[in-house]
């Protein structure tokens, strides 16, 4: 009789299937969640260095526009509309404090006389605008006809969110003597807020474009004046936010200041951003 044998089949189980999908499904869990985290942690560091890029971008701005400056301010009265308050109309006169009094502030104001040009500052041949206080056929450059712009850096409301603030550039042409004819057309204009564009100024003429958006949503803005590039120590806070002339005096004879500066916004739970930049004043 001839006898037939059965081998074992080597197929999967259902059992093993079962298993094999639970391991998988595991896997597949802690490969997404992994994923996800990473995701996350990767749009936080992009949101991150954008927030520290944008600062110190606003920084290296400043310092481009005040290196070459004739000096610092401690005060300056534009008259209205081109005043510290936050009325359109508002004539306040600016202060180095942030507010009359110098009291302490979150926000400071930094302020800088400059030349008044005919272009841009990137531009070699750029030349000083004169004032026509002679001929502006005569060949004299005294220093005395140059004309000056007052830049202001200043932390208000966003016009269109009141829970945050920015930091904003407000460019005064001709501030020496506004109702004076100029020699040729600056390449700087004045700015003010979006409202009083076409309002015509206290020394004629009329407001031409926006205050400069720097920075959004700052929680603090403050400067540190030096005598001189070489002092490793600032002058107090109490020898500079104070009123009266010796505080101004030191303002406008620092020849180094450092800017501080304090984001408000945090990313996801990481601290907000922060920069400093010290600079001097090129002679």
């Amino acid at each position: 009789m001839r006898h037939i044998s059965k081998t074992n089949s080597s197929g999967i189980t259902l059992v093993e299937v079962i298993v094999a999908m639970t391991v998988m499904a595991l896997l597949s869990g802690i490969f997404f969640n992994f994923m996800a985290s990473f995701y996350q942690d990767t749009v936080v560091s992009i949101a991150r260095n954008t927030q520290e890029s944008d600062t110190i971008g606003a920084l290296r701005s400043i310092e481009s526009e005040l290196t070459s400056s004739i000096s610092f301010a401690a005060t300056y009265d534009p008259g209205p509309p081109l005043g510290s308050g936050t009325n359109a109309t508002d004539g306040t006169a600016w202060s180095h404090c942030g507010n009359s009094s110098c009291s302490t502030s979150d926000y400071r104001v930094l302020m800088g006389r400059t030349y008044t040009t005919d272009k841009p500052k990137s531009d070699p041949t750029r030349k000083i605008v004169l004032r026509n206080t002679i001929p502006c056929s005569s060949n004299d450059m005294a220093a005395s006809r140059y004309a000056e712009n007052t830049v202001i850096y200043f932390v208000t409301r966003d016009p269109n969110n009141s829970t945050i603030n920015n930091l904003y550039r407000r460019t005064v042409v001709n501030t020496i003597a506004p109702t004076a004819s100029l020699c040729s057309t600056p390449i700087q204009k004045t700015t003010c807020q979006p409202s009083r564009i076409g309002t015509t100024l206290p020394g004629g003429g009329t407001c031409q474009t926006t205050d400069a958006l720097l920075l959004r949503n700052i929680k603090s803005f403050s400067i540190d004046y030096y005598n001189s590039s070489n002092d490793t120590a600032p002058y107090t806070t109490g020898q500079i936010y104070a009123t009266g002339a010796a505080a101004a005096g030191r303002v406008t004879t620092a020849q180094s200041i450092q800017i501080n500066v304090e984001s408000a916004q945090s990313i996801r739970g990481t601290t907000p951003s922060k920069a400093s930049l010290r600079f001097s004043l090129t002679p």
